[in-house]
């Protein structure tokens, strides 16, 4: 499971409500004067998605923030099988 440089790439996926997308992009975009019909389905897509991956990064450089967000020491040992 180790890679040469120490990084692994997990896919997730993740079903997302547009009409909630585009909801919550707008109350974001508001903050810099923009509007949400500016951008595209797509390019609403890459942002949140870009930020999800950002958010879950800073989150795994601390495990126990990592746990205590994501799930928690039980289901992390019994997913292994301890």
């Amino acid at each position: 499971m180790s890679s040469p440089n120490g990084v692994t790439t997990i896919e997730v996926k993740l079903p997302l409500n547009l009409a909630l997308l585009e909801y919550q992009s707008q109350i974001a975009l508001e903050r810099w004067n923009m509007d949400v019909e500016d951008f595209n389905q797509a390019d609403l897509i890459a942002a949140w998605t870009k930020a999800i991956q950002l958010h879950l990064e800073h989150q795994a450089e601390d495990t126990d923030c990592f746990l205590a967000r994501n799930g928690n020491e039980e289901i992390f040992l019994n997913a292994l099988g301890v």
